[in-house]
């Protein structure tokens, strides 16, 4: 198992590579997102659960999760994925450093290592969304609200990732291995195209809908509220939309070119 860091953006390649199942890749999704569930739960075990208010009713937060699931897989990216990784990434590439590659062989893969890394990440990242607020739909909403009464409180959250991840990208750059010596892919492209600008556009209206998008969503499950569990499922669904609809492209893609070249 590896993780391919070149094509990763956390929320899309993990569900939406759970929605295309490779054998041997599909543990490690599976714990960071138990990781982010776990973090909330234990939590509301032994202290109360900062506040998750959900202000959007059933149909809102239907066309909210479809529009995240497909904007997010569309664009290739979220909250985290483009807003924090993608900018931190365009800093540290701005900072002239680069990657050195060692003329050693990369160390063979550890399975067990690569789960562990993987259910900690989540733990880590569940932990950071339950202390930040970002599980509260409400105050991300307020945030949003640039024109009313607008909570700026969450520019110190992103800022905050934002500077950790420019730092670590930084490190892993001069590295160009991880810290257990197995092969580093990081992603290079920097193109805005059509579909990172739809998609995104697409995202950010089922955010602005619901206050939610998918790490926050994933992880106020633990709440054992309906509300963010109809908003998860919607989502899956928006994303099983954008897979059924990558599909049928490429088979008339192939139906086409099968006929050009008859």
């Amino acid at each position: 198992m590896m993780i391919d860091w070149a094509h990763f953006t956390p929320w899309t390649a993990l569900i939406g590579g759970l929605l295309r199942p490779v054998r041997g890749d599909v543990a490690w999704r599976l714990l960071f997102l138990a990781g982010i569930v776990l973090v909330p739960f234990a939590w509301s075990l032994f202290a109360t659960l900062p506040e998750v208010r959900i202000d959007a009713g059933a149909t809102t937060l239907l066309l909210a999760g479809l529009l995240v699931g497909i904007g997010t897989r569309y664009g290739a990216g979220c909250t985290s994925g483009h807003g924090v990784c993608g900018v931190a990434r365009l800093a540290s590439s701005r900072s002239g450093c680069c990657a050195t590659p060692s003329p050693e062989a990369p160390k063979p893969e550890e399975p067990t290592m690569q789960l562990l890394i993987a259910f900690g990440s989540g733990l880590v990242f569940g932990l950071g969304l339950l202390l930040s607020g970002l599980m509260n739909p409400a105050k991300v909403l307020a945030f949003l609200d640039l024109a009313g009464a607008w909570n700026p409180s969450l520019l110190c959250t992103m800022g905050g990732a934002t500077l950790v991840a420019a730092l670590a990208f930084r490190i892993a750059k001069r590295r160009g291995r991880t810290l257990f010596g197995q092969a580093l892919r990081l992603p290079s492209s920097s193109d805005i195209d059509r579909r990172l600008v739809l998609g995104s556009a697409t995202f950010g209206i089922g955010w602005g809908l619901a206050g939610f998008c998918p790490g926050p969503a994933i992880a106020s499950l633990a709440t054992g509220s309906s509300k963010p569990l109809l908003f998860v499922l919607a989502m899956v669904a928006g994303m099983g939309v954008f897979e059924l609809a990558e599909w049928l492209r490429r088979r008339l893609h192939r139906r086409l070119h099968q006929r050009e070249s008859a």
